[in-house]
């Protein structure tokens, strides 16, 4: 399993190196113009944002809103710097990255942390799978990756990743195939699986997707029990710098793999690390009747 891991999409090693503006995913049968706009089955396109340095045109990856200010991303993605700031959507508002939060990585082992926002952005909180229940079916990845190379045509099977001028937030489907434990760095845990080509002339089609480098810390989301559940955290491609549909480079028959931390092992450690909604609203309830006490008082 090792041998066929060769890429920790690690932001600051790759990214730093590339100049150009934050303009995701790469599509089997679409161009970088594809998916960029929220899908039409109802997966939560408005709760994943990018994460940047707007301050040094830096952008690091993708991140999932959990509620109350609280993030999720991949642990390796650098939220700790001065300026750091997510948005939502290209060229919308600039949340600013709460630096009095130390981020928490969520277990030992695993590459996803939560870091929090310093005002909140107004976006639907996702739902956490906290059972695995995740079905081999099709499922929706969000981030905001760089896209494919503008040489290479639709519909190969082998596409070269492009230049960070060719990074946008899109979405792309997938057959979620498998669980299996992996080790990479610093990291080990049980991963979920999407296997690149198992669907290339039927399933999912055109919209097949690779992760790719700024992807790391995106969403992927499954429908499950009449609503909308993020499964996994995107970490890891199996290749670096092209994304294969349908050669055997695995040995499984199929083209390249993409790993995501399964959110079902660890939604309980996420939801003790965040605050819940309700001890917010007493807080604020608390406190707007204190304020409206003392109002009373100094008028009697």
């Amino acid at each position: 399993m090792l041998a066929i891991v060769k890429l920790l999409l690690h932001l600051f090693t790759v990214v730093c190196l590339l100049a150009g503006p934050a303009h995701a995913i790469i599509n089997f049968g679409l161009d970088n113009s594809g998916n960029t706009t929220a899908p039409g089955n109802g997966a939560p396109w408005g709760s994943v944002a990018e994460v940047t340095f707007f301050s040094l045109n830096d952008p690091r990856g993708s991140a999932v809103y959990l509620g109350n200010r609280y993030m999720i991303t991949a642990n390796h993605v650098d939220v700790n710097l001065s300026g750091g700031q997510v948005r939502f959507e290209p060229n919308g508002t600039a949340y600013d990255i709460d630096g009095s939060f130390t981020p928490v990585q969520i277990a030992s082992g695993v590459d996803a942390k939560i870091f929090r926002l310093a005002s909140d952005p107004g976006v639907p909180a996702v739902k956490l799978l906290d059972s695995p229940i995740e079905q081999v079916a099709d499922a929706t990845f969000i981030g905001w990756g760089i896209g494919r190379d503008p040489a290479d045509p639709v519909n190969s099977l082998v596409v070269n990743w492009g230049a960070t001028s060719t990074q946008d937030k899109r979405w792309g489907d997938n057959v979620l195939r498998a669980a299996t434990p992996i080790a990479y760095s610093v990291y080990s845990f049980d991963a979920l699986v999407t296997i690149l080509g198992s669907d290339v002339g039927g399933g999912v089609g055109a919209n097949e997707a690779a992760v790719t480098t700024l992807d790391s810390g995106g969403g992927l989301f499954q429908f499950l029990n009449g609503e909308w559940h993020l499964i996994g955290i995107a970490t890891l491609a199996e290749i670096n710098g092209t994304s294969t549909y349908a050669l055997d480079t695995t040995g499984l028959g199929r083209g390249n793999a993409n790993y995501f931390v399964r959110i079902s092992d660890y939604a309980g450690e996420i939801e003790g690390i965040i605050p819940e909604p309700s001890a917010y609203a007493v807080l604020a309830g608390l406190f707007a009747l204190l304020l409206v006490t003392r109002y009373r008082a100094r008028l009697s």
